[in-house]
């Protein structure tokens, strides 16, 4: 009975450390600094995709010193995803005016 339980427990922390790996690569993490924003302000933003299942954008909109929040856009539809820093920067200028706080 022993060595059954200890095969378990050796395929459960293998399945689970797999689960932990493929997790760890499901997202991609783009930041533009500095970016100018089309009202003419300069910040920082900060585009995450998910890519489990459907694709998920997030923007995160924030002032030059990274510490004042102006809002964030975020798209479930799986549509325009960016892949590299320019299409990010691109994706962060046009959606900066459907941003919500």
């Amino acid at each position: 009975m022993k060595p059954f339980i200890t095969i378990a427990m050796f395929v459960a922390l293998a399945l689970l450390a797999g689960m932990t790996l493929a997790n760890s690569t499901d997202e991609r993490i783009l930041t533009c600094d500095p970016i100018e924003y089309p009202d003419g302000e300069h910040g920082v933003a900060v585009v995450t995709i998910q890519l489990t299942g459907n694709p998920v954008v997030t923007v995160n909109y924030y002032g030059v010193d990274r510490i004042e929040f102006l809002g964030r856009y975020e798209d479930h539809t799986g549509g325009n995803v960016p892949y590299d820093e320019e299409q990010a920067r691109e994706y962060a200028f046009n959606h900066y005016f459907d941003r919500h706080g």
